[in-house]
Formats: C-alpha cells, sequence, structure tokens
C-alpha cells in the first residue's frame, strides 16, 4: 500500500510585508466602518473580531478596541495607530485557527495627556484562520483588508479569517513618564497562549473539541504577559521599585453560534455561517495563489468580547476601552471584556475550603463567592464556605451563568 500526493510548495504571497502592513492599515479602516453607529461601509473593516452582524449599533464589544481612551475626545476615534514593528512570542492551533500572540508598536494619542501623544509596546493576540485562505484571502500585501472597497480582493468572507486584538496596556497603566524609556520597553507585552480546557468531573468550562456539539467548535484561550508600571505605588502597590505586572486573559474568543438580533436573540450556528466558494482563475484577484478545480469552504465565527475576561491589576479603575451604546446581544448596554482584578482574584484551586472538599468551577459559574453566598441569589448556603484568610476572591471568573452564557 502507497501513499501519493502532491506537495505544494507555492509561498503565501501576503504574509511576509503584508502582515505587518496590515497592523498599519487595519485600525483605520475598522474605526471608521466598526467604531460609527449606523455609519456607512460597516463591512469595510471585517475581520475575525468585527463579523457583518456586529456593527457598533449591535455592539460585539471589540468595535472600540483601536480607539483613545473611554472619557475622552476619542473615545469613539482612532487612537491606537501600529508602526508596523511586531514581535511573536508563543502560537498555538485551536479548532482549524492559529492564536498567535506576542508585542507591538504603536504611537498612542494623549498617552502623556491631552495632546500629548507617545510610542509604546503593546500586548496583541492574532487569530488567523488556518485553512483555505488560497482563497478567502484575508487581505493583500499592502495589508487592506479584503473586505474594503480599496482592496484588490474584494472579499468579505477572507477578511473574517484574520484578527488582532489589542491589549492596550499603555493607555490602562502608563509604563513611564519618559518618553524614552516608554518606546524601548519591547518587552512588554503577550507571551503565552494556551487552550483553555477543563476536565469533564469538575468543571462546566467550554471544551474545544469536545462536549456539547456546539462548544466542540469554541476557540478558548488563556493569554499571559506583562504590562509596565510607572507609579506602583499610586496604583497601590506596597513596593516602589515595581516595574512590571502580571497580565492576563481567558475566555471564549470564538464560536459559530451568536445571537441573532433580528430573531429575538434565537442562535444562528454553524449552518448559517458556512461558505463555499469554486476555486478557479475566475476568482483569482489580487494576490491570489489559489489552486484551480475542487472547492474552498470556511465557517466563519463570531466573538463576544463579554465571553472573555481581561485580568489585569486594578483593572475596574484601569480598563480604558470604551463600552459604546450598542444594545448588544443581551439588550444591554455593555458588552465588553469581563474585569478580574489580579491582586485579589487568582485563588481557584481544587480543594479551597476547611473540610477538604472540592470547590469547583462550577461553583463560580453558579454564583458562589467562598464564603458561602450567592451572588445571584444573595441564598447563604454553609456547604459552600471557607475561612477567609488574606486572599479575598472577588470579580473571579465567570460567577453567574447570566453574566457569561454558553454559546
Amino acid at each position: 500500500m502507497g501513499l501519493a500526493y502532491n506537495l505544494e510548495t507555492t509561498i503565501n504571497p501576503y504574509m511576509g510585508l503584508g502582515l505587518s502592513n496590515y497592523f498599519v492599515q487595519f485600525p483605520q479602516y475598522q474605526v471608521a466602518s466598526q467604531a460609527v453607529e449606523f455609519g456607512p461601509g460597516f463591512l469595510q473593516g471585517l475581520s475575525f473580531f468585527d463579523q457583518e452582524q456586529a456593527p457598533a449599533e449591535r455592539s460585539n464589544g471589540w468595535n472600540w478596541r483601536w480607539c483613545g481612551k473611554k472619557g475622552t475626545a476619542k473615545e469613539t476615534c482612532q487612537g491606537i495607530f501600529p508602526t508596523g514593528e511586531f514581535v511573536i512570542r508563543d502560537i498555538t492551533f485551536v479548532n482549524g485557527h492559529y492564536a498567535i500572540v506576542g508585542s507591538y508598536k504603536a504611537t498612542f494619542l494623549d498617552l502623556y495627556g491631552t495632546g500629548t501623544h507617545g510610542e509604546a509596546w503593546d500586548g496583541f493576540l492574532m487569530i488567523y484562520r488556518g485553512y483555505s485562505d488560497n482563497t478567502f484571502i484575508p487581505f493583500g500585501e499592502d495589508g487592506i483588508p479584503a473586505s474594503s472597497d480599496a482592496s484588490p480582493i474584494r472579499n468579505p468572507y477572507g477578511a473574517t479569517g484574520i484578527g488582532i486584538l489589542p491589549m492596550r496596556m499603555p493607555y490602562d497603566i502608563l509604563p513611564s513618564s519618559t518618553p524614552s524609556v516608554t518606546e524601548n520597553m519591547s518587552d512588554v507585552g503577550l507571551y503565552c497562549v494556551d487552550v483553555w480546557r477543563g476536565g469533564a468531573s469538575d468543571t462546566l468550562a467550554p471544551q474545544p473539541g469536545g462536549g456539547d456539539p456546539l462548544e466542540a467548535w469554541n476557540i478558548c484561550l488563556w493569554l499571559g504577559g506583562t504590562q509596565g508600571v510607572n507609579d506602583p505605588v499610586g496604583q497601590g502597590m506596597t513596593y516602589t521599585n515595581i516595574d512590571r505586572i502580571a497580565f492576563g486573559m481567558v475566555g471564549i474568543f470564538g464560536s459559530i453560534s451568536y445571537p441573532d438580533p433580528l430573531d429575538n436573540g434565537n442562535m444562528l450556528t454553524a449552518v448559517q455561517n458556512y461558505y463555499n466558494a469554486k476555486v478557479d482563475k475566475a476568482m483569482e484577484k489580487g494576490p491570489s495563489y489559489a489552486i484551480v478545480g475542487g472547492n474552498a469552504s470556511i465557517i466563519q465565527y463570531n466573538t463576544r468580547a463579554n465571553q472573555t475576561i481581561k485580568i489585569a491589576w486594578d483593572v475596574s479603575a484601569n480598563d480604558t476601552m470604551f463600552d459604546g451604546v450598542g444594545i448588544g446581544p443581551d439588550n444591554q448596554a455593555t458588552d465588553i471584556w469581563r474585569g478580574c482584578k489580579i491582586e485579589n482574584s487568582l485563588s481557584l484551586y481544587s480543594t479551597d475550603r476547611p473540610s477538604g472538599g472540592a470547590y469547583f468551577y462550577n461553583d463560580y459559574q453558579d454564583g458562589w463567592f467562598p464564603n458561602g453566598i450567592n451572588l445571584c441569589t444573595g441564598i447563604q448556603d454553609p456547604m459552600i464556605q471557607r475561612l477567609m484568610n488574606g486572599i479575598i476572591i472577588r470579580n473571579v471568573f465567570m460567577m453567574c451563568k447570566v453574566i457569561l452564557p454558553k454559546l
């Protein structure tokens, strides 16, 4: 028995300089089309984190991620301008997509105060569709997203094959009051990414590749990194010599189902999100390297910021991303990422009660504090109590199912 195959070695024509150009080009298209309610051309800036079903008036929570600080005149205007410099530090693969993390350099408007801009390094998560990109091309060598009228490719479903999520670290906590120091602080950002999994015996966490048929397609990730700190004492830290602090995110970064705003919130699934295209010369626009013959297909993912948790120092006070005024999928005023204070929230051990009994993820998800009080109902349960000995768990992962609905 033998194996015969054709090894295609065509070089991807846009992942070299094109990726650096994409860092520079994409934010302006995204902000112009996705950060303005009922704005014209909202399909121009599509990406993995910007789908056609989630314009600003029905925000998925990511619409203003490239904008300036909330509460300022630039909260809905582009505030982050990448220079094209980036560092990739880690990568993983889940459900057909690459999850890539690292750091990128950008000019941040009003970084040091109104009218005083500055360059700084920030962390990023990039999701890249790892299949059919020879036909569903996300961007060209010029870096312009394929959904834009300015692109020779003109492929909106190709554009959703890549997405960049900035962590906004310099906006949240100023790395240094000295611009030259901030500009050269390239060691901050994200360092690691891994698939977020849980064991069926002790968790209700979504299972990529297993569990519920819909959840099996989810892109669930852990992200870890570090951010700079200019004034540790001003941030409430004990020591004066702290110049870096841990940073992380966790959650569902992609799902094949999403609430349909035109159908009372009922769920759309992969049947509606599946796209197929015949591969032939007629499709080849711009820098395509499509192989002629057969079909190419994709599943377009949905993303919701409120299915993720940002784990950072004093995140409730420091987070700077505008939360919008769109109704969101749950008819709420805000759907941005959830916050978890890193200074008092990381105590997730399986035996965390004086009785020695297990205190599992589903206890958190159902709303139970470790002191036995349910955040959602107010009910006290002596069976879910432990001594509060130094670490108070607050803002902990997924307190209520209504806060973080499973898709």
